[in-house]
């Protein structure tokens, strides 16, 4: 059995404030265009909780010296990026990704038809839509940052610091030139 941390309970407090300070700064911005807020809410915060996993699990294995491997760095690059960018396309054309939810949301909303399903009902409207957009918005990103991780990792490379300087013969004995690297 896997004993709880203190700093995995950490990393948990963290998250639950850090998704309640963010959307009571979202909530409380008279700049941002009010049509994006439940995008940003409901879409990004799990790519931004996914990224500040992967900063997490980077510190913790460099404090205990051991180095990280390359996969988790690519991981949360690559997740950064794809934060960055989705928020910049939020905040910037906000009816694009409403245009692009729309496409998303058209095949669901004709089944659920089909089946009978209320849309105006709380469970759909605080429950639904919002898992299906964190789904459709941070989906991607995550899955194929841990795509790019993994295959990173599948190179067994191992990020650690040097315990002694580099150094380089003077003669150029190749062999000896090898064996540092």
């Amino acid at each position: 059995m896997h004993r709880l941390s203190i700093s995995n309970s950490m990393l948990a407090i963290a998250l639950v404030a850090g998704n309640l300070a963010a959307t009571r700064v979202l909530l409380n911005r008279d700049s941002i265009d009010q049509s994006v807020i439940p995008i940003l809410l409901s879409g990004l915060l799990p790519l931004a909780d996914a990224m500040i996993l992967g900063l997490f699990l980077l510190v913790r294995q460099r404090w205990t010296g051991t180095g990280y491997r390359v996969g988790i760095l690519v991981f949360t690059a690559f997740n950064a990026f794809a934060l960055t960018s989705l928020i910049a396309v939020c905040v910037a054309t906000p009816s694009t990704i409403e245009d692009a939810l729309a496409i998303y949301f058209e095949p669901i909303s004709k089944w659920s038809i089909w089946v009978g399903y209320d849309f105006d009902s709380p469970f759909f409207v605080y429950l639904i839509f919002p898992l299906l957009t964190a789904i459709g918005l941070s989906g991607p990103p995550v899955v194929l940052g841990l795509l790019l991780g993994w295959l990173a990792n599948s190179r067994d490379l191992v990020i650690v610091r040097r315990s002694r300087p580099l150094s380089t013969p003077l003669g150029g004995d190749s062999a000896e030139i090898a064996s540092t690297f």
